[in-house]
């Protein structure tokens, strides 16, 4: 019987005493290793093998040789001296033995090296072993290059060629193994009382636990974390730098795009879930692309950070990030689906809204659409067999991706955009049972959910606030499907009478200006709260940022809620003007000043909210709010007044203090085309300088903000 490991010697002498009888398994480590000393990290691929037993690695590990020098000369002296020898074999001072070398072999009767074109064969110890063969990697070809033939592609093979060799020879041989195996408490034992190794104990060390294969060991980005001090997010910034990034994600953000489970999401960056989740991974790119995007002011505060970033435009990190994002993805990417990879597809396309990379969003936006529908995110039946958490997160994502269809809806102007639901979805969906419990994280766990404490406002409060008033835009705030609603929501109904269609505006508008009373006292439009109040039993960091966040949601709030009542008062003036077309056009000009007070009282509550707020805590909505901070502004353009006028005037000072509103608010690092054709048809013939000017520029328009359809919308 063979058996697995060798009695346990009392003193160094026993150790070094050549052993009487050689099981099976000594035998073959002696073949392989002779005299090598086991500290190298060469033993954990033999353990790991099972070439050897537990204690043979314990023993060589303190004492060192596993034979005496004479035994050692005299089983060397029979054998013929190698001529070649592969990275690892070199390093541990073994021969190479590649099987090639008889007496018939051209390379053993002269005494050289094979060339390049002769190494085909590979190190039976690193077949053995599951290494990779020094002489089964490229080797370039001695001589000065050829001139233009392939220089890229034999730049890339000899870097390649050269990271690969430098990765074998640092993992083979790399100090630091050594001293944290013996600095480990399991290496100080004392004869009389014998450790117990344990494969779970070398694994533990080993800084190849996480490998599947041997071969893999000598990828540089595979490596444990834990043992070299590197992350895949490396690339991107330090691991400090990067934890900041996601702060501050979580503290301004958030409250506008709440799809991470906060506390799971900390406990993941925590533990480095990054290393061997790609979907999180990917995850936390798209994170810092959108929060570097949304924020400039960040920007360069990690630019001056001790550990800056090495990037010098918003720009060129969000690009980076995307590129990292599509190097994770294989190609059965889309084959497995879950919501981490919807939420990074959501934050990239808004990363790329924030720096005017309107064709690379409308695309990202596309997948995030299509994993929403695939994920059935605005289906409650399918939530059936969700956790309370994954719950939560979907019916905020189905949100986010509502306001993207209102928009989509007012913003469409070419109809180039492609939108998330339509008509015949909508009117079998139950918006009401998808708004999510007004309840923050901490309260939410996968098999319960809290309530929330009584005197403490839940961020979801706000996000909901918002969701409704999207919803007030487009649909009555009741359920779908009831007798003599389905008229008012059904565009085709509406397009062929405009009298249904203006009553339907005017209800919605109706609806929009009085539905925020009786708001949260955090969330009101005309009063703020200072930052004690209503925050018990937090410190003053936690009250200054709860407080940020408040103010945040609270201008998303208003902003919108303003912004959408001016696009549906710019669409009732368009139906209006083209009912009054023909004998009565006397009378619009007429029209348009009776409706002007409701414009300018309009402006006046925009310019109080932004006066009030501070522009620290408007910055997290980006350009979704500068955006419709213009598009209200600019209907102060077609004031009907004479400009003499003290009406014109007051329109006018009104226009200025947006303006330098903007100017401080914008952080654009391009010029704003998400209204422009963006994008050039190669395929098609140019005739003349007409055709491409109307490819650059759009046509003037009299006072319709740069969004807004020229024809009546549903």
């Amino acid at each position: 019987m063979i058996t697995r490991s060798t009695p346990v010697f009392a003193s160094r002498d026993d150790c070094i005493s050549p052993l009487p009888q050689k099981t099976f398994r000594q035998a073959k480590l002696e073949h392989f290793l002779g005299p090598a000393y086991l500290i190298d990290a060469t033993a954990y691929f033999l353990y790991q093998a099972g070439l050897f037993s537990q204690e043979l690695l314990l023993l060589d590990a303190l004492y060192g040789p596993l034979r005496n020098t004479h035994s050692i000369m005299s089983s060397r002296a029979s054998q013929p001296i190698a001529r070649q020898a592969c990275d690892p074999c070199r390093v541990r001072k073994r021969k190479c033995d590649t099987g090639s070398a008889s007496a018939e072999s051209p390379n053993a009767s002269h005494g050289r090296s094979p060339g390049p074109g002769e190494r085909i064969q590979q190190c039976k110890r690193c077949a053995e072993l599951g290494l990779p063969c020094t002489f089964l990697l490229p080797v370039a070809t001695r001589g000065p290059r050829k001139k233009n033939r392939f220089p890229a592609s034999t730049t890339s093979n000899s870097s390649e060629t050269s990271t690969r060799r430098v990765s074998a020879l640092e993992a083979l041989h790399s100090p630091d193994l050594s001293r944290e195996m013996m600095a480990s408490p399991r290496a100080t034992i004392s004869p009389s009382n014998p450790p117990i190794v344990t494969r779970e104990s070398v694994e533990a060390l080993s800084p190849f636990r996480n490998q599947t294969s041997p071969r893999s060991v000598f990828s540089a980005q595979s490596a444990s974390p834990r043992f070299n001090g590197t992350f895949p997010t490396d690339s991107l910034c330090s691991r400090p730098l990067l934890n900041r990034i996601m702060s501050d994600y979580l503290d301004h953000l958030y409250p506008l795009i709440p799809i991470v489970h906060r506390p799971t999401f900390r406990a993941d960056l925590e533990k480095g879930k990054d290393s061997y989740d790609n979907d999180f991974l990917t995850l936390m790119l798209s994170i810092s692309a959108a929060t570097v995007g949304t924020i400039p002011r960040k920007f360069n505060e990690y630019r001056n950070a001790p550990n800056p970033l090495r990037f010098k435009t918003r720009t060129e990190m969000i690009n980076h990030c995307y590129d990292m994002t599509l190097g994770l993805r294989g190609p059965d990417y889309f084959d497995e689906i879950n919501f981490n990879k919807w939420a990074s597809s959501y934050f990239m396309q808004i990363a790329f809204f924030q720096i005017g990379q309107h064709n690379r969003q409308r695309m990202v936006e596309v997948e995030a659409m299509q994993l929403a529908r695939l994920l059935d995110l605005h289906q409650i039946s399918s939530y059936d067999g969700l956790d309370c958490v994954q719950t939560q997160l979907r019916k905020k994502g189905f949100w986010l991706m509502f306001y993207g269809y209102i928009h989509s809806q007012l913003q469409n102007l070419r109809k180039e955009r492609l939108t998330y639901l339509d008509g015949t979805i909508l009117s079998t969906i139950n918006l009401e049972d998808l708004m999510p419990r007004e309840v923050d994280d901490e309260m939410i766990h996968e098999d319960f959910v809290q309530p929330q404490p009584e005197k403490q406002l839940s961020l979801v409060t706000g996000f909901n606030v918002a969701s409704r008033i999207f919803w007030a835009s487009l649909l009555p705030l009741s359920t779908p499907g009831s007798a003599g609603t389905k008229e008012h929501y059904c565009n085709c109904v509406r397009s062929r009478k405009p009298e249904v269609q203006l009553a339907y505006l005017q209800d919605r508008l109706h609806d929009l200006k009085y539905m925020l009373d009786g708001l949260p006292t955090q969330l009101r439009q005309w009063a703020t709260v200072r930052d004690e109040e209503g925050l018990d039993g937090l410190d003053t960091q936690q009250r200054k940022i709860l407080h940020s966040q408040y103010e945040s949601t609270r201008a998303n709030i208003h902003v919108s809620h303003l912004w959408l009542q001016s696009i549906i008062a710019d669409q009732i003036d368009a139906l209006r003007e083209r009912e009054l077309n023909g004998s009565q056009a006397e009378l619009v000009p007429s029209t348009t000043k009776d409706r002007w007070p409701e414009r300018e009282d309009t402006c006046r509550q925009l310019l109080h909210i932004l006066h009030g707020i501070p522009e620290i805590h408007l910055e997290p909505n980006g350009h979704h709010l500068t955006y419709k901070v213009r598009d209200v502004a600019v209907t102060l353009l077609a004031c009907p007044f004479d400009p003499q006028h003290e009406v014109a005037k007051r329109a006018f000072g009104y226009l200025r203090e947006f303006t330098d509103i903007l100017s401080r608010l914008d952080g654009s690092e391009t010029i704003n085309t998400l209204s422009l054709q963006s994008w050039v048809d190669t395929g098609r013939k140019i005739g003349n300088a007409l055709d491409i000017d109307n490819l650059t520029r759009e046509k003037p328009r009299a006072y319709r903000p740069h969004g807004q359809q020229p024809e009546v919308q549903g």
